[in-house]
């Protein structure tokens, strides 16, 4: 997944080859990899040049909010070609971005979706978050359920990428 970097003044572009762990990454051209050890509060830690740091990720829409240390950065998919018509699944597991109580499940385990696709209703601090697929996949499992309060970083939902070059006959 390529991804640009575009809130801190200085944009850079960043390849993930390997979501992890470790993860695999060139940024600006340098290759890495990165040692990452996932915390029960939902950060991780990542070992990078005899250095640990603490980062946190977020998804909202189509933007990756990082915090890493004092520093947050914005990233935003850079489209393969102009021609794409589909979009790529980033990330097989879906999970909550906040604490909160899981209100409605859109999807059954083994359905299709395609990008956009409301998956799940999410309410924290009175207010209402709808999480969709970023891409085609398939619902590979579910591991909640209706009226469960999950924990920031909880897995809501395991995705598969749907193989496009197979013929689908439902859709």
């Amino acid at each position: 997944m390529k991804l640009r970097e575009l809130s801190s003044g200085r944009q850079f572009d960043v390849e993930v080859e390997h979501p992890g762990p470790p993860i695999k990454a060139t940024l600006d051209g340098a290759a890495l990899s990165l040692a990452t050890r996932a915390q029960p509060d939902g950060a991780t830690i990542i070992e990078c040049g005899g250095r640990r740091l603490r980062a946190f990720a977020a998804r909202r829409g189509d933007a990756i909010f990082v915090s890493v240390g004092p520093s947050t950065f914005t990233f935003a998919a850079i489209a393969a070609s102009r021609g794409a018509g589909r979009h790529s699944l980033a990330t097989p597991i879906l999970t909550a971005p906040m604490p909160g109580k899981v209100l409605k499940i859109m999807v059954a385990e083994g359905d299709e979706v395609e990008a956009g696709r409301a998956l799940i209703t999410m309410e924290a601090m009175k207010m209402e978050t709808t999480l969709s697929a970023e891409g085609p996949a398939r619902i590979k499992r579910i591991p909640v359920s209706a009226g469960q309060m999950v924990d920031a970083g909880a897995v809501l939902m395991e995705l598969s990428p749907i193989d496009s070059a197979k013929p689908q006959s439902d859709r």
